[in-house]
């Protein structure tokens, strides 16, 4: 959309974002953030939904084929997010 390098929109966290965004088939930005969580962002810049996973998340999210959302943290455990987050190796 910002072909010509305009911003768009901008989120604030309140803290440090250092992981890309992952982009889902309906816009839909997920990013982790130094506030301890992983948002998804609608295209026109609105938050529709945060969990906190309770420790630093600088790793990209990565969507997986079947809408499974999975994500590093800095806890050291690595996260599946669907209709509830949890460890995905729990």
């Amino acid at each position: 959309r910002a072909a010509d390098g305009t911003r768009v929109f901008r989120l604030a966290t309140g803290y440090p974002v250092r992981s890309s965004a992952c982009i889902d088939r309906d816009d839909i930005a997920y990013v982790g953030g130094e506030d301890d969580a992983v948002h998804a962002v609608e295209p026109d810049g609105r938050e529709r939904w945060r969990v906190s996973l309770g420790a630093d998340v600088d790793s990209s999210p990565t969507l997986l084929r079947d809408g499974l959302l999975v994500v590093g943290c800095d806890d050291g455990a690595l996260y599946a997010l669907g209709d509830t987050p949890r460890r995905a190796l729990d």
